[in-house]
Parts: C-alpha cells; structure tokens; sequence
C-alpha cells in the first residue's frame, strides 16, 4: 500500500498522506517509521530475549543445587535420627540409663523437625519442576524467534533483490530498448526484401534487354536470308 501511495502521489505527498493515515490510527509518523529498520530492531530484541534465558537458566541451576543441598540435609536429618535411636536402644541395652535417654530425646527432636524439613523440600522440588518447566518453554520460544529472524532475514533479502530488479528495470528500460530492437530488426528485414526486388528487377531487365537483342539480330538474319534468296544466282 505504501509503494502504491508513493507511487500515485509522489513522495512528497505520499508522506503527508501516509503521515495523516497514521495520525487518524495513532501511529508513528511515517518518517519515524521508516527511520527504525525492523530487521534491527527484531536483532536487538533477540538478543535481549537470549541474555533473560541465559539469566533464567542461571537462576534455575542456582534454584537446582539449592533443592538438592536440602535434600541431603533432610536425608543427613532422618540418618542422624535413625542413628540416635540405635544409640539409645544399645545403651540401654548396657543399662546406661542416662546416655540412652539423652540419645532418644535428640531422636525424637529430630523426629520432630524432619515434617518440616520434608515439606521444605517437596515445595523446592516444586518450584524446581516449575522453573524448569518455564525455562524449557522459554528456550522452544527463544527457537522459535530464531526461525523467525533467519525467515525475516531472507525475506529481507529477497525484498532487497526485488527493489534492485525494479531499479534496474527502471534504469535500463528493458522493455523500451526492446521496441527499439524489435523496430530496427523490422526496418533492416523491410530493407532487404526491397534490396533482393531491386536485384530481381535489375536481373529480370538484364534478361529481357539480352533477350530483345537476340530476337533483333535473328530478325536481321531472316532479313538477310531473303534478301539473298531474292537476288538472280550469279553467272558463271
């Protein structure tokens, strides 16, 4: 629609009009417009969209090695309790009273502190699916921009190929300096046809005059003949 505009009203004109239209649609003003290459500006956007993946991929690993520090720690927490327990049961067993109460107290305070460390851990774990979930649909997108931008790219090249062909069609004027080829074959094949009638006519001429000539001389020949035929035999 743009070339068109341009095309009907000439650039001036064609501006004010364009520059009207996006008025009435709350665009930018066609110089504006035209001052921003898209090709840039989606190139810039790009590679805003690859540093956030990368920060995001960063965030998430941070996120991964702190899960699973927590979950050692709860697994540390349940051994350390299963441990104290064993503790209590064997001095009990060797009628140390003392030491296997204190070892069951610190199993049951650990007992009692692991609930809370596994559901730490489960909403970690939850998180983490989450975060990487969202960076694998981050990076499909981020590939998928990528597509777009090399489709882009050869569009704009073929768009650049298209506006060279026109120029060029512009420049050179194929098609006038074609009529002019097609003209000039036409008068130099008129001039032959009239050459070779000329040369047929000066042939057919010749013919004729060297036929007339033969036709004269026997006439005269005749003539003689009769002539001779006419006169008395000579005496001998």
């Amino acid at each position: 629609m743009k070339k068109a505009v341009y095309w009907l009203m000439g650039d001036t004109a064609g501006r004010i009009t364009l520059n009207m239209w996006n008025w009435l649609w709350g665009l930018p003003p066609e110089d504006e417009r035209r001052a921003a290459d898209p090709l840039q500006t989606a190139e810039t956007s790009l590679k805003a969209m690859q540093a956030s993946v990368r920060k995001l991929a960063k965030a998430v690993s941070a996120q991964v090695e702190a899960y699973q520090r927590a979950t050692l720690k709860y697994e540390e927490k349940v051994q350390q309790a299963k441990h104290y327990e064993q503790q209590a049961i064997a001095a009990r067993q060797q009628g140390d009273e003392t030491t296997a109460r204190l070892a069951m107290a610190q199993a049951i305070q650990l007992e009692q502190l692991l609930p809370q460390l596994e559901d730490r851990v489960r909403q970690a774990e939850v998180f983490v699916s989450a975060s990487q979930e969202r960076l694998n649909r981050e990076r499909l997108q981020l590939e998928a921009y990528k597509a777009d931008m090399e489709h882009m790219k050869d569009m704009a090249e073929m768009s650049q190929a298209l506006n060279t062909i026109a120029q060029l069609d512009s420049q050179l004027n194929i098609d006038s300096a074609r009529s002019n080829f097609d003209r000039a074959k036409e008068t130099v094949e008129q001039r032959h046809l009239e050459e070779q009638a000329l040369a047929e006519v000066r042939d057919l001429s010749n013919e004729t005059i060297s036929q007339d000539w033969e036709t004269l001389a026997l006439d005269d020949e005749i003539d003689r003949r009769l002539q001779q035929s006419k006169s008395p035999p000579k005496q001998r």
